[in-house]
């Protein structure tokens, strides 16, 4: 993700991120890289050095056990009721699978083809994935939905930023959004190798960057500084706008994801009512 001269100086400002390793008493050196993080940062659950030493040794994380039902792909916990209700509440139809015929009254509303499921007419199009496999929500009347500006999701049609694509997290649920495919690389730019034990391509970066004068490694593994006359330092360390960047975009993405699982929640709660459940 890019950010402005101005976003950066403002986070430098915030939360005093340094390439050196001479740490202040309230930040926290990276094992593996040249560079100091906030103190808050540690045990954040965001791998914010890249090698996880910042995550390493936590004790201060509770993990409360789901006591209901958790969904294999994702790893949500979700209500029992929320079981074999015709909704794909855990995005994988795990929720609507083995399901026991609900009844043998003849649906005189809409029927969903895979499932079986009745649900309302009033439920067409409504932008809410009922049938779980988008049937409910096919050959709808066209909207003033502005087009996609970032990154379409083959199978659910969610837009989203490009900064979201290739960066780890499958957040179409397909894991199309971290193909190759998905974050191609500018003109001039070239492609970092992808690593060994991931299925994500290697980033983009500027074809400036490589053999740079302070040999900064902008590839994980070094790629763009190695065979470089240039003397590199004698350990990884990463821009730290680089490392500033992530860590935003990771809070973004938090944020996000926490205004749309409410606001399914309150279209939910709105069916419960109308008498979905």
């Amino acid at each position: 993700m890019k950010i402005s001269a101005t976003l950066f100086l403002g986070l430098c400002a915030v939360f005093g991120l340094a390439n050196s390793k001479d740490c202040s008493g309230t930040e926290f050196e990276c094992e593996s890289i040249l560079a100091c993080i906030p103190d808050v940062w540690v045990c954040d659950g965001d791998n914010d050095c890249g090698d996880m030493s910042d995550e390493k040794n936590c004790t201060n994380i509770a993990t409360t056990p789901c006591s209901e039902y958790t969904c294999p792909q994702s790893g949500h916990c979700i209500p029992s009721i929320w079981i074999c209700d015709g909704d794909n509440d855990c995005g994988d139809m795990s929720d609507e699978q083995n399901c026991a015929p609900t009844s043998t009254t003849a649906c005189s509303q809409f029927v969903c083809p895979e499932t079986g499921h009745c649900i309302s007419t009033s439920w067409l199009c409504d932008g809410d994935n009922d049938c779980g496999d988008m049937s409910d929500e096919q050959n709808c009347p066209s909207t003033t939905t502005p087009p996609c500006d970032g990154f379409v999701c083959p199978e659910s049609g969610e837009c989203l930023h490009e900064s979201w694509t290739c960066d780890g997290d499958n957040d179409c649920g397909d894991n199309s959004d971290e193909q190759i495919e998905a974050c191609p690389c500018s003109a001039d730019e070239i492609r970092c190798p992808q690593q060994a034990d991931s299925e994500t391509p290697g980033g983009c970066i500027p074809q400036e960057y490589i053999c740079d004068e302070d040999g900064i490694w902008d590839c994980l593994d070094g790629f763009d500084e190695a065979n470089c006359t240039t003397s590199a330092a004698d350990r990884p360390h990463y821009r730290r706008e680089s490392i500033e960047a992530r860590k935003l975009q990771r809070m973004a993405k938090k944020t996000h994801n926490q205004i749309r699982e409410k606001e399914s929640k309150k279209k939910q709660d709105l069916k419960k009512k109308t008498g979905k459940f």
